[in-house]
């Protein structure tokens, strides 16, 4: 009775490969959407800051026409 053997042949592969499974892809959605929104948090931000420079300005000039149309200026050197 005769055996015979049989092999296979394998090559191995060394070059690295980048797999990508749904995990992976889940990973990748979620720090998207949360740098999306930390980024939306931050321009909201300076956009109320810059709403509030804009209200504070407009207020200064509104006092400073007042008091030029009042005349305070002339009553204080009176006053003095």
């Amino acid at each position: 009775m005769t055996t015979t053997k049989s092999g296979i042949a394998v090559h191995p592969n060394n070059q690295p490969t980048f797999n990508i499974t749904l995990e992976s892809t889940g990973i990748f959605l979620g720090i998207l959407v949360s740098f999306s929104a930390l980024l939306g948090g931050i321009i909201k931000a300076i956009t109320k800051f810059n709403s509030i420079d804009n209200n504070l300005r407009d207020l200064r000039e509104d006092f400073n026409t007042h008091v030029n149309a009042e005349g305070h200026n002339e009553i204080l050197k009176q006053v003095k």
